[in-house]
Protein backbone atom coordinates (compact mmCIF):
# COMPACT_ATOMS: atom_id res chain seq x y z
CA UNK A 1 0.00 0.00 0.00
CA UNK A 2 1.54 3.37 -0.99
CA UNK A 3 2.19 5.91 1.70
CA UNK A 4 0.63 9.33 1.56
CA UNK A 5 3.96 10.93 0.57
CA UNK A 6 4.49 8.54 -2.34
CA UNK A 7 0.94 9.17 -3.59
CA UNK A 8 1.75 12.84 -4.15
CA UNK A 9 3.18 13.78 -7.54
CA UNK A 10 6.88 14.66 -7.47
CA UNK A 11 6.29 18.28 -8.41
CA UNK A 12 9.14 20.62 -9.22
CA UNK A 13 9.18 24.38 -8.71
CA UNK A 14 11.67 26.35 -10.79
CA UNK A 15 12.53 29.99 -10.15
CA UNK A 16 13.87 31.94 -13.14
CA UNK A 17 14.50 35.39 -11.68
CA UNK A 18 11.28 36.53 -9.99
CA UNK A 19 9.11 34.13 -12.02
CA UNK A 20 8.08 30.78 -10.59
CA UNK A 21 7.12 27.75 -12.69
CA UNK A 22 5.63 24.52 -11.35
CA UNK A 23 5.81 21.19 -13.18
CA UNK A 24 4.67 17.63 -12.52
CA UNK A 25 6.15 14.49 -14.09
CA UNK A 26 4.85 13.41 -17.46
CA UNK A 27 6.95 15.23 -20.03
CA UNK A 28 10.29 16.96 -20.39
CA UNK A 29 10.54 20.64 -19.44
CA UNK A 30 12.24 22.77 -22.12
CA UNK A 31 14.44 25.66 -20.95
CA UNK A 32 15.79 28.00 -23.61
CA UNK A 33 15.28 30.92 -25.96
CA UNK A 34 12.48 31.45 -28.46
CA UNK A 35 8.90 30.27 -28.81
CA UNK A 36 7.73 27.01 -27.31
CA UNK A 37 10.05 26.96 -24.29
CA UNK A 38 8.41 26.05 -20.99
CA UNK A 39 10.89 28.30 -19.18
CA UNK A 40 11.90 31.15 -21.50
CA UNK A 41 15.29 32.68 -20.82
CA UNK A 42 16.14 36.34 -21.35
CA UNK A 43 19.38 37.64 -22.74
CA UNK A 44 21.30 40.22 -20.74
CA UNK A 45 22.21 43.56 -22.29
CA UNK A 46 20.87 44.34 -25.75
CA UNK A 47 19.20 41.15 -26.91
CA UNK A 48 19.46 40.19 -30.57
CA UNK A 49 16.34 39.20 -32.47
CA UNK A 50 14.80 36.18 -30.69
CA UNK A 51 15.19 32.92 -32.62
CA UNK A 52 12.21 31.87 -34.77
CA UNK A 53 12.55 28.29 -33.49
CA UNK A 54 13.25 27.34 -29.89
CA UNK A 55 16.90 27.02 -28.91
CA UNK A 56 16.95 24.45 -26.15
CA UNK A 57 19.65 24.96 -23.52
CA UNK A 58 18.46 22.60 -20.77
CA UNK A 59 16.02 19.71 -20.54
CA UNK A 60 14.56 19.02 -17.10
CA UNK A 61 13.37 15.40 -16.88
CA UNK A 62 11.76 13.25 -14.21
CA UNK A 63 13.25 9.74 -14.31
CA UNK A 64 10.64 8.10 -12.09
CA UNK A 65 12.60 8.71 -8.90
CA UNK A 66 14.52 11.99 -9.35
CA UNK A 67 14.50 15.14 -11.47
CA UNK A 68 17.56 15.78 -13.70
CA UNK A 69 18.82 18.91 -15.48
CA UNK A 70 20.49 17.88 -18.76
CA UNK A 71 22.78 20.33 -20.57
CA UNK A 72 22.09 20.89 -24.29
CA UNK A 73 23.60 24.38 -24.49
CA UNK A 74 26.67 25.44 -26.41
CA UNK A 75 28.41 26.87 -23.35
CA UNK A 76 27.28 24.55 -20.58
CA UNK A 77 25.42 24.57 -17.30
CA UNK A 78 27.21 25.34 -14.05
CA UNK A 79 26.72 24.27 -10.44
CA UNK A 80 28.82 26.16 -7.88
CA UNK A 81 30.98 27.49 -10.74
CA UNK A 82 31.79 24.06 -12.20
CA UNK A 83 30.52 22.93 -15.60
CA UNK A 84 28.42 19.75 -15.46
CA UNK A 85 26.73 17.78 -18.27
CA UNK A 86 23.88 16.52 -16.05
CA UNK A 87 22.91 17.21 -12.46
CA UNK A 88 20.42 15.57 -10.11
CA UNK A 89 18.04 18.24 -8.89
CA UNK A 90 17.62 18.55 -5.14
CA UNK A 91 15.80 21.15 -3.09
CA UNK A 92 17.62 24.50 -3.18
CA UNK A 93 19.91 23.61 -6.12
CA UNK A 94 20.89 26.58 -8.31
CA UNK A 95 22.31 26.28 -11.81
CA UNK A 96 23.65 28.93 -14.16
CA UNK A 97 23.30 28.55 -17.91
CA UNK A 98 26.07 29.49 -20.40
CA UNK A 99 28.23 31.36 -17.86
CA UNK A 100 28.89 30.59 -14.17
CA UNK A 101 28.40 34.20 -12.95
CA UNK A 102 26.56 36.10 -15.70
CA UNK A 103 24.34 33.43 -17.22
CA UNK A 104 20.64 33.00 -16.51
CA UNK A 105 20.12 31.31 -13.15
CA UNK A 106 17.52 28.71 -12.18
CA UNK A 107 16.75 27.75 -8.58
CA UNK A 108 14.85 24.53 -7.89
CA UNK A 109 12.44 23.50 -5.14
CA UNK A 110 11.24 19.91 -4.89
CA UNK A 111 8.32 20.40 -2.50
CA UNK A 112 4.76 19.57 -3.66
CA UNK A 113 2.69 22.47 -5.00
CA UNK A 114 -0.94 23.03 -5.95
CA UNK A 115 -0.26 25.27 -8.97
CA UNK A 116 -1.32 24.05 -12.43
CA UNK A 117 1.58 22.18 -14.05
CA UNK A 118 3.66 23.93 -16.68
CA UNK A 119 2.41 27.44 -16.00
CA UNK A 120 3.87 30.32 -14.03
CA UNK A 121 2.49 30.29 -10.52
CA UNK A 122 1.96 33.45 -8.50
CA UNK A 123 4.42 34.01 -5.70
CA UNK A 124 3.02 33.10 -2.32
CA UNK A 125 2.31 36.40 -0.56
CA UNK A 126 3.46 36.78 3.01
CA UNK A 127 1.69 38.98 5.55
CA UNK A 128 2.84 42.56 5.10
CA UNK A 129 5.09 41.63 2.16
CA UNK A 130 2.68 40.90 -0.68
CA UNK A 131 4.14 40.04 -4.09
CA UNK A 132 7.79 40.28 -3.06
CA UNK A 133 10.14 37.63 -4.46
CA UNK A 134 10.92 34.56 -2.37
CA UNK A 135 13.81 35.51 -0.04
CA UNK A 136 15.50 32.17 -0.75
CA UNK A 137 15.80 33.06 -4.44
CA UNK A 138 18.98 35.03 -5.13
CA UNK A 139 18.34 38.50 -6.50
CA UNK A 140 20.41 41.52 -7.28
CA UNK A 141 19.39 44.86 -5.87
CA UNK A 142 21.03 48.16 -5.31
CA UNK A 143 20.69 49.91 -1.99
CA UNK A 144 21.57 53.43 -1.08
CA UNK A 145 22.41 54.66 2.39
CA UNK A 146 20.36 57.61 3.46
CA UNK A 147 20.88 59.67 6.60
CA UNK A 148 18.20 59.30 9.21
CA UNK A 149 17.26 62.44 11.06
CA UNK A 150 15.29 62.28 14.30
CA UNK A 151 12.04 64.26 14.23
CA UNK A 152 12.12 67.63 16.08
Amino acid sequence: MPTEASALPASLTVWAGPTRYVFTPGRDVIVGYGPGCDIPLERLGNPPQPPSAPRVDVIVRFTGTVWLAIDLSRRGIFVNGSRVPTVEIRDGLAISIEHPQRGPRLVFQTAPSAAPPGHPAPATPQPGRANEPDPRVPTQSATRRMPVVAPP
